[in-house]
Protein backbone atom coordinates (compact mmCIF):
# COMPACT_ATOMS: atom_id res chain seq x y z
CA UNK A 1 0.00 0.00 0.00
CA UNK A 2 2.71 2.40 0.95
CA UNK A 3 4.00 2.04 -2.48
CA UNK A 4 1.14 2.82 -4.18
CA UNK A 5 0.96 6.12 -2.52
CA UNK A 6 4.74 6.89 -1.92
CA UNK A 7 4.75 10.14 -3.94
CA UNK A 8 2.34 11.34 -0.27
CA UNK A 9 4.71 9.38 1.90
CA UNK A 10 7.76 10.55 0.08
CA UNK A 11 6.57 14.39 -0.43
CA UNK A 12 4.22 15.45 2.60
CA UNK A 13 4.37 15.13 6.55
CA UNK A 14 0.79 14.69 8.43
CA UNK A 15 -0.61 17.09 10.48
CA UNK A 16 -3.60 17.04 12.84
CA UNK A 17 -5.90 19.77 14.46
CA UNK A 18 -7.12 18.97 17.97
CA UNK A 19 -7.90 21.18 21.10
CA UNK A 20 -7.97 19.81 24.76
CA UNK A 21 -11.70 19.71 25.26
CA UNK A 22 -12.70 18.10 21.58
CA UNK A 23 -13.47 14.28 21.50
CA UNK A 24 -9.74 14.21 19.50
CA UNK A 25 -7.70 15.81 22.52
CA UNK A 26 -5.78 13.12 22.11
CA UNK A 27 -5.17 11.37 18.75
CA UNK A 28 -4.68 7.85 18.38
CA UNK A 29 -1.54 6.27 16.48
CA UNK A 30 -1.09 7.27 12.88
CA UNK A 31 -1.44 4.42 10.46
CA UNK A 32 0.98 2.63 8.14
CA UNK A 33 4.12 4.43 9.91
CA UNK A 34 2.81 7.84 9.49
CA UNK A 35 4.68 10.53 11.55
CA UNK A 36 3.14 12.99 13.60
CA UNK A 37 5.34 15.36 15.06
CA UNK A 38 4.89 17.91 17.73
CA UNK A 39 5.12 21.05 15.46
CA UNK A 40 2.72 19.37 13.14
CA UNK A 41 0.12 19.14 16.22
CA UNK A 42 -1.89 22.57 16.13
CA UNK A 43 -4.31 23.76 19.01
CA UNK A 44 -7.00 26.11 18.05
CA UNK A 45 -6.78 27.57 21.87
CA UNK A 46 -3.10 28.95 20.90
CA UNK A 47 -2.13 31.98 19.10
CA UNK A 48 0.94 30.24 17.59
CA UNK A 49 -1.70 27.59 15.05
CA UNK A 50 -3.20 31.26 13.65
CA UNK A 51 -1.43 31.62 10.41
CA UNK A 52 -1.83 27.64 9.39
CA UNK A 53 -4.83 27.71 10.71
CA UNK A 54 -5.95 30.93 8.48
CA UNK A 55 -4.54 28.53 5.36
CA UNK A 56 -6.73 25.84 6.40
CA UNK A 57 -9.64 28.07 6.09
CA UNK A 58 -8.74 29.32 3.09
CA UNK A 59 -8.68 25.89 1.45
CA UNK A 60 -12.05 25.14 2.56
CA UNK A 61 -13.40 28.67 1.12
CA UNK A 62 -11.53 27.92 -2.34
CA UNK A 63 -13.20 24.57 -2.63
CA UNK A 64 -16.21 24.81 -1.17
CA UNK A 65 -17.01 28.58 -1.99
CA UNK A 66 -18.13 28.05 -5.56
CA UNK A 67 -20.85 26.10 -4.42
CA UNK A 68 -22.14 28.43 -1.49
CA UNK A 69 -20.94 25.46 0.82
CA UNK A 70 -17.52 27.58 2.82
CA UNK A 71 -17.44 27.98 5.87
CA UNK A 72 -17.08 31.58 8.24
CA UNK A 73 -14.68 31.56 10.00
CA UNK A 74 -16.10 31.56 13.23
CA UNK A 75 -18.07 28.05 12.18
CA UNK A 76 -14.80 26.56 11.19
CA UNK A 77 -13.41 27.29 14.48
CA UNK A 78 -17.12 26.57 16.66
CA UNK A 79 -17.87 23.11 14.81
CA UNK A 80 -14.44 21.63 13.61
CA UNK A 81 -11.51 22.99 14.93
CA UNK A 82 -13.21 23.04 18.68
CA UNK A 83 -15.69 19.69 19.23
CA UNK A 84 -13.98 17.56 16.36
CA UNK A 85 -10.43 16.57 14.84
CA UNK A 86 -8.32 17.50 11.28
CA UNK A 87 -6.35 15.33 9.86
CA UNK A 88 -4.34 15.87 6.46
CA UNK A 89 -1.33 16.31 4.65
CA UNK A 90 1.13 19.19 4.24
CA UNK A 91 4.32 20.39 2.72
CA UNK A 92 6.31 23.10 3.95
CA UNK A 93 6.15 26.36 2.16
CA UNK A 94 9.47 26.31 0.35
CA UNK A 95 8.56 23.05 -1.23
CA UNK A 96 5.09 24.54 -2.54
CA UNK A 97 4.96 26.45 -5.71
CA UNK A 98 4.84 30.00 -6.19
CA UNK A 99 1.50 29.96 -7.98
CA UNK A 100 0.23 27.12 -5.27
CA UNK A 101 1.04 29.94 -2.67
CA UNK A 102 -0.64 32.84 -4.36
CA UNK A 103 -3.76 30.66 -5.11
CA UNK A 104 -4.19 30.04 -1.35
CA UNK A 105 -3.16 33.96 -0.44
CA UNK A 106 -0.06 32.78 1.68
CA UNK A 107 1.16 35.59 3.29
CA UNK A 108 4.66 36.69 1.86
CA UNK A 109 7.37 35.69 4.35
CA UNK A 110 5.50 32.73 5.47
CA UNK A 111 7.85 29.74 6.36
CA UNK A 112 5.61 27.08 7.99
CA UNK A 113 2.99 24.32 6.76
CA UNK A 114 0.82 24.22 3.83
CA UNK A 115 -2.26 22.34 4.05
CA UNK A 116 -2.50 20.47 0.77
CA UNK A 117 -5.73 17.86 2.04
CA UNK A 118 -7.92 18.05 5.00
CA UNK A 119 -10.52 15.68 6.67
CA UNK A 120 -12.72 17.40 9.28
CA UNK A 121 -14.89 15.32 11.58
CA UNK A 122 -16.95 15.96 14.45
CA UNK A 123 -18.41 13.41 17.29
CA UNK A 124 -22.04 12.49 17.19
CA UNK A 125 -24.05 11.30 20.21
CA UNK A 126 -24.11 7.43 19.09
CA UNK A 127 -20.58 6.37 20.74
CA UNK A 128 -17.62 5.95 18.50
CA UNK A 129 -19.80 7.62 15.43
CA UNK A 130 -18.03 10.40 13.94
CA UNK A 131 -19.67 12.90 11.16
CA UNK A 132 -17.41 13.55 7.91
CA UNK A 133 -17.73 17.28 7.81
CA UNK A 134 -15.55 18.11 5.43
CA UNK A 135 -13.00 16.31 3.10
CA UNK A 136 -10.92 17.98 0.56
CA UNK A 137 -7.61 18.37 -1.33
CA UNK A 138 -5.95 21.14 -3.03
CA UNK A 139 -5.97 19.47 -6.05
CA UNK A 140 -9.86 20.58 -6.46
CA UNK A 141 -8.29 24.32 -6.16
CA UNK A 142 -4.71 24.16 -8.18
CA UNK A 143 -4.99 20.74 -10.28
CA UNK A 144 -2.08 18.58 -10.06
CA UNK A 145 -0.23 20.80 -7.52
CA UNK A 146 -0.07 17.92 -5.35
CA UNK A 147 -0.17 14.05 -5.53
CA UNK A 148 -3.09 12.38 -6.86
CA UNK A 149 -4.90 10.14 -4.04
CA UNK A 150 -4.23 12.58 -1.59
CA UNK A 151 -8.43 13.09 -0.59
CA UNK A 152 -8.89 8.93 -0.14
CA UNK A 153 -5.70 8.46 1.90
CA UNK A 154 -6.23 11.38 4.16
CA UNK A 155 -9.95 10.11 5.36
CA UNK A 156 -8.35 6.46 5.53
CA UNK A 157 -5.73 8.00 7.54
CA UNK A 158 -8.21 10.25 9.69
CA UNK A 159 -10.71 7.32 10.40
CA UNK A 160 -7.76 5.61 11.63
CA UNK A 161 -6.47 8.15 13.51
CA UNK A 162 -9.13 9.38 15.62
CA UNK A 163 -10.82 6.03 16.12
CA UNK A 164 -13.59 6.41 14.42
CA UNK A 165 -15.93 3.34 14.72
CA UNK A 166 -18.91 4.43 12.24
CA UNK A 167 -18.49 7.69 9.78
CA UNK A 168 -21.97 9.51 8.76
CA UNK A 169 -21.37 11.63 6.24
CA UNK A 170 -23.29 14.39 3.52
CA UNK A 171 -22.50 14.86 -0.03
CA UNK A 172 -24.25 15.48 -3.60
CA UNK A 173 -25.40 12.64 -5.65
CA UNK A 174 -22.67 14.34 -8.40
CA UNK A 175 -20.12 15.03 -6.16
CA UNK A 176 -17.09 13.80 -6.79
CA UNK A 177 -16.40 12.94 -3.61
CA UNK A 178 -19.10 10.96 -3.30
CA UNK A 179 -16.83 7.91 -5.22
CA UNK A 180 -14.27 8.41 -2.68
CA UNK A 181 -16.53 7.31 -0.10
CA UNK A 182 -18.10 4.20 -1.89
CA UNK A 183 -14.51 3.11 -2.13
CA UNK A 184 -15.65 2.75 1.65
CA UNK A 185 -18.97 1.35 1.20
CA UNK A 186 -21.45 0.13 0.89
CA UNK A 187 -22.56 2.72 2.52
CA UNK A 188 -26.29 2.83 4.21
CA UNK A 189 -28.52 5.49 2.36
CA UNK A 190 -30.13 7.10 5.44
CA UNK A 191 -31.33 10.58 2.80
CA UNK A 192 -32.01 10.82 -0.99
CA UNK A 193 -33.37 14.02 -0.76
CA UNK A 194 -32.32 16.19 1.79
CA UNK A 195 -34.48 20.09 1.89
CA UNK A 196 -32.88 20.40 5.28
CA UNK A 197 -29.54 21.16 3.44
CA UNK A 198 -29.06 24.23 1.63
CA UNK A 199 -28.62 22.09 -1.68
CA UNK A 200 -31.64 19.33 -1.09
CA UNK A 201 -29.78 16.82 -3.96
CA UNK A 202 -27.67 15.94 -0.52
CA UNK A 203 -27.34 12.22 0.39
CA UNK A 204 -26.62 11.19 3.66
CA UNK A 205 -24.80 7.84 4.65
CA UNK A 206 -23.40 5.58 7.07
CA UNK A 207 -20.61 3.11 6.93
CA UNK A 208 -19.25 1.17 9.94
CA UNK A 209 -15.32 1.44 10.52
CA UNK A 210 -13.02 -1.29 10.67
CA UNK A 211 -9.39 -1.86 9.52
CA UNK A 212 -10.77 -4.53 6.80
CA UNK A 213 -12.64 -1.79 5.76
CA UNK A 214 -10.34 0.73 5.23
CA UNK A 215 -7.57 -1.49 3.63
CA UNK A 216 -10.42 -2.41 1.03
CA UNK A 217 -10.64 1.05 0.25
CA UNK A 218 -6.86 1.63 -0.17
CA UNK A 219 -6.50 -1.21 -2.65
CA UNK A 220 -6.17 -0.87 -6.25
CA UNK A 221 -9.84 -0.82 -8.02
CA UNK A 222 -11.24 -3.68 -9.51
CA UNK A 223 -14.21 -4.16 -11.94
CA UNK A 224 -16.55 -5.30 -9.71
CA UNK A 225 -19.07 -8.31 -10.71
CA UNK A 226 -22.17 -7.68 -12.22
CA UNK A 227 -25.07 -7.46 -9.33
CA UNK A 228 -28.60 -8.59 -10.51
CA UNK A 229 -29.98 -6.50 -7.34
CA UNK A 230 -28.56 -3.08 -8.43
CA UNK A 231 -30.87 0.06 -8.92
CA UNK A 232 -29.09 2.90 -10.68
CA UNK A 233 -30.53 6.06 -9.70
CA UNK A 234 -30.73 9.11 -11.86
CA UNK A 235 -28.51 12.00 -9.87
CA UNK A 236 -30.35 14.50 -11.81
CA UNK A 237 -33.86 13.22 -11.48
CA UNK A 238 -35.66 15.36 -8.66
CA UNK A 239 -38.97 13.16 -8.99
CA UNK A 240 -36.73 9.73 -8.68
CA UNK A 241 -34.78 11.07 -5.56
CA UNK A 242 -38.23 12.24 -3.67
CA UNK A 243 -39.27 9.04 -4.41
CA UNK A 244 -36.70 7.06 -3.09
CA UNK A 245 -36.47 9.31 0.33
CA UNK A 246 -40.08 8.67 0.89
CA UNK A 247 -39.46 4.77 0.65
CA UNK A 248 -36.36 5.49 3.13
CA UNK A 249 -38.64 7.31 5.39
CA UNK A 250 -41.54 4.76 4.94
CA UNK A 251 -38.76 2.01 5.75
CA UNK A 252 -37.38 0.79 3.00
CA UNK A 253 -33.24 0.15 3.36
CA UNK A 254 -31.15 0.89 0.40
CA UNK A 255 -27.11 1.26 -0.01
CA UNK A 256 -24.78 2.77 -2.04
CA UNK A 257 -22.64 -0.01 -3.84
CA UNK A 258 -20.62 2.20 -6.09
CA UNK A 259 -19.74 6.10 -7.07
CA UNK A 260 -21.43 7.84 -9.71
CA UNK A 261 -21.10 6.35 -13.37
CA UNK A 262 -21.46 9.18 -16.24
CA UNK A 263 -22.94 8.41 -19.77
CA UNK A 264 -23.01 11.37 -21.97
CA UNK A 265 -25.23 13.91 -19.94
CA UNK A 266 -26.41 11.38 -17.68
CA UNK A 267 -25.00 10.66 -14.21
CA UNK A 268 -26.31 7.58 -12.56
CA UNK A 269 -25.33 6.13 -8.56
CA UNK A 270 -25.52 2.15 -8.15
CA UNK A 271 -27.97 1.41 -5.03
CA UNK A 272 -28.70 -1.90 -3.14
CA UNK A 273 -31.83 -3.09 -0.86
CA UNK A 274 -30.37 -4.00 2.49
CA UNK A 275 -28.20 -1.96 5.16
CA UNK A 276 -28.93 -0.54 8.41
CA UNK A 277 -25.61 -1.54 10.26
Amino acid sequence: MRDRFSRIFDSCQAYVVHSAYGAAAEPGSTPWGIDLSPELRFDPLRVSSSAFLNILSRLDALTFGPVGLSMPRWVFYDCAEMPGGIFGFARPAAAVPEWVRRALHVEEGYEGPVPLSMYVAIPMLEPGAWHTYTLCSLNEVAPGSAPAGLRLLTQAAGLHTFGIEAAVGATQWRSPKLSVHARFGPLDLLTAWTPAHSDPWTLTFRFPVDPDRIERALAPETVAPTRHDVRWVDCDDERELRSLQAEIEGGSRYQVVGGPVTDGSFTRVPISAGGGS
